[in-house]
Parts: structure tokens; sequence; C-alpha cells
């Protein structure tokens, strides 16, 4: 029997979809910083709407989760879509931008801190997670790009960046977004949300868990954000209600980019795939344990969610 073809193997297909996307469209590199064009909010709704490459994975609470091979990493892209029955796309994409709101619904925040901009729909941004023992929370600093398409369709992505006023901190593990981000869009019934990440914790845990792990988080993860979605507009009444940077750009305060840091046309951008000794001297338990660990956090998510909702 003749053997399979490279061309149908679904690895192959999502590495050279992701490929093909990456080269027609020039999206952003890891490291990059620079204004994002329409065609970079094209290509994130591209990736957020096609279905080459993509594999079910999960059907849960009303969410089906994808993923997918790429080429710049072992840990896999994925894609979380469902529908926020009765929720505007508006507020869901308020609640998304909403870094105040977010404390008050996860509790994995540390901090959350925005620290300059590029101009009125791109910042740089810190955000910094509590992980459970033994592991060692984790850290980002993300460059943010978003864009408001009237009151029926939105879209904001981010991808990891370095910063001089930002560098590793200690007892914190320098995560990486490759891509992360999402396209919200008025539907029938409510709106329609799409949900796509990739994105390496780093540290010493292997990847085949991190994509494990998000089979199992991200169903509860989702259902958390919706529930959030729902309870908004109540709680954005008592907390400055006319305060919506992301919509009103008259209202962002923060200093703009030293230009030094801008991206040049074809210049290389920063590595930052360097290993710092919290990474190192991290403490990764057994398969099993880490397996419990997840189903705990799953279970935590969801019973909270159960008593907000």
């Amino acid at each position: 029997m003749a053997g399979k073809s490279p061309s149908s193997s679904p690895r192959h297909n999502g590495r050279q979809q992701e490929k093909k996307d990456s080269e027609q469209n020039n999206f952003f590199k890891l490291g990059e910083i620079r204004v994002a064009t329409e065609k970079d909010c094209e290509h994130f709704m591209h990736i957020a709407d096609s279905n080459d490459g993509w594999i079910r994975k999960v059907e849960k609470n009303g969410f089906t989760i994808y993923q997918r091979e790429c080429d710049n990493s072992m840990v896999k892209m994925a894609k979380v879509c469902g529908v926020f029955k009765g929720v505007k796309a508006s507020t869901a994409f308020d609640v998304i931008m909403d870094s105040q709101f977010r404390r008050s619904w996860d509790d994995s925040v540390i901090n959350d801190a925005d620290v300059c901009k590029l101009d009125d729909c791109n910042d740089i941004g810190y955000y910094s997670m509590k992980w459970p023992a033994p592991l060692k929370n984790r850290d980002f600093v993300n460059q943010r790009s978003w864009r408001c398409y009237g009151e029926d369709q939105f879209v904001s992505f981010n991808h990891s960046v370095s910063h001089p006023e930002l560098p590793q901190k200690k007892n914190f593990i320098r995560a990486l977004s490759y891509l992360t981000g999402f396209v919200v869009r008025s539907g029938d019934t409510g709106c329609n949300i799409t949900y796509v990440t990739q994105s390496d914790p780093k540290g010493s845990i292997p990847k085949w868990l991190i994509n494990f792990a998000l089979n199992k988080l991200a169903p509860a993860v989702f259902r958390q954000l919706y529930v959030a979605t729902t309870k908004y507009e109540a709680w954005k009444a008592d907390h400055t209600p006319g305060h919506k940077p992301w919509r009103y750009p008259d209202q962002i305060k923060l200093p703009l980019v030293d230009p030094s840091l801008l991206s040049q046309g074809s210049a290389p951008t920063p590595m930052l795939e360097t290993r710092n000794d919290d990474e190192q001297e991290e403490e990764v338990p057994s398969e099993e344990s880490m397996e419990r660990i997840v189903e705990g956090i799953v279970e935590s998510i969801e019973l909270k969610t159960e008593k907000a909702s």
C-alpha cells in the first residue's frame, strides 16, 4: 500500500498554511514593534476565519477548540469559537480590553499595565499572572493592536516584544505570545467570538503538556469570559462608565513609544528567546502531578463561574 503523502498530513497542512499566511501578508514577527496596518488586521481575521490546517479537538460548554501545527514553535496554535448569547459585540470587546474589569473576575491576574503607545490603536503593556505551585509565575511584554469596525465587528491581537523599562523579573518566567487575540462580530442571538492563541510559557514544561492543558482549560476559561460579559454593563455603570480609551483615543494618556524601539524595515527584530535563572531553576512536577494540577485549575474556574452566573 502506498504511503500517505506529506500534503495530506494535518501537521504538514497546518505548517504550510501558517507559512503561506506569513509570506503573503508580511505579518508581525516576534519582537517586531510597528503600527499595525489594515492588512495586519485582515490577516489576523483570516487566521480566525479560515479552516485550513485546523484540527477539531474538543467541543464543550458550547465552544469548539481547534489546533494546528506551526513552524516557529512546537507549541501549537489554538482557536476557540463560540457564541455569547444575549451579549452585544461591543460589550464583549469592552470586556476583552478593560484591564480594570478583568481584575474583578480573573483571579490569575497579578499586574496588567500599559506602558506606552505607538498610536491610538497600538500600545505596549506588561501582564503578569499566577501559576500554581511549584511552578513559577509568568509575565509577558506585548504589543497590542486593535480595530473597531462600527458596532458590529472588533479585532484585538498581540505579540511579544521587548522594552527597556520592562526587563525580566526575579521569580517570574518571561513567557512569549507569538500571536494571541480575538475577533468579535454581531450575530443573530448575541455575538460570535473567535479566540486565537499561540503562546509559549517557557520554562521547563514539556510542549506536549502545554498543548494538552490548553484543550482542558480553554472551555472553562471561555465560559468564565462569557459570564463576565453578562456582568460588565452593570459593573461599568459604577466604575468610570465613560472611560473607554480603546474606543475614545482622546482618553489615552500614555507616552509615545521611544522611536528608537521601532522596527526599521528589514532590520532583524530583537532576540526574545532567552533563558533566565528562574527558568532554569523551575521545578516541574511529574506528568501525573501536572495533569492533576490542570484538572484542579479547571475545577476552580468552573466553580467560580457557577457562583458568578
